[in-house]
């Protein structure tokens, strides 16, 4: 059982490193679900005023068991809060016997499966069947993810988070596969500035600029804040 003493924990570099105390400990399990969380569900969660809370995430961070990930809202000057477990902490968790190996929906980074992640909950309460890295075109392209409803018609996902040019190329591959024929595709971004450059640089490239009329815009915050509040 965990107690609220203070317990040498290895730190990234292998040595013994910063102790954790029992909260600490209690908020890395609980950001290690790889279920979104905002500032306002791990407080809620955590059963902590907000202050409180803070000083545990400072502290997590400080320690380097945790990296925070700020990401536009979608709203105008607005921002989220992601919370990402480092390495060490991880290591610090199976040194406290509470291991944790990740499992996650795609093959990008932190933000690519929070995106991935709220995907699932949202499609999950529209009844759809939702995978990801789906194979399109025989195999030679794959997107994000897929919603699939009841009557069988099909959602496609590209997350772009990094690279816009990367992004664009990816994008014009899910186009250009049969299956985005009968499909809506959806784009998910950080922010509309990025989204906007990812679709100026796919129209250059698509043979018919028209097909790019079908790709719906998504602000990853946007998603992020509707899959926490169910």
């Amino acid at each position: 059982a965990v107690t609220g003493r203070k317990m040498p924990i290895a730190a990234k570099t292998g040595v013994t490193g910063e102790a954790m105390d029992e909260a600490e400990i209690k908020a890395l399990i609980l950001l290690a679900d790889p279920k979104p969380r905002l500032f306002e569900q791990f407080r809620e969660a955590m059963v902590l005023p907000a202050s409180t809370a803070r000083r545990i995430l400072d502290a997590l961070e400080g320690k380097n068991f945790l990296r925070k990930h700020a990401i536009p809202s979608g709203e105008r000057g607005g921002q989220y809060t992601l919370f990402e477990i480092t390495d060490a902490g991880l290591q610090a968790m199976a040194r406290q016997g509470v291991p944790h190996k990740a499992h996650p929906a795609t093959r990008g980074g932190f933000l690519h499966n929070v995106a991935a992640e709220a995907l699932r909950i949202l499609g999950g309460r529209g009844g759809h069947r939702v995978d990801f890295e789906v194979v399109l075109a025989g195999g030679a392209v794959r997107a994000d993810g897929r919603w699939m409803s009841k009557n069988g018609t099909a959602t496609l996902f590209q997350i772009g988070v990094s690279d816009e040019g990367r992004e664009a190329g990816a994008l014009v591959k899910i186009l250009i596969a049969p299956e985005s024929y009968f499909s809506k595709i959806v784009l998910v971004v950080k922010d509309a500035a990025f989204g906007k450059k990812v679709l100026e640089i796919a129209k250059k490239t698509l043979l018919d600029p028209d097909a790019l009329s079908k790709v719906e815009i998504q602000i990853l915050g946007r998603i992020v804040k509707e899959a926490t509040e169910g």
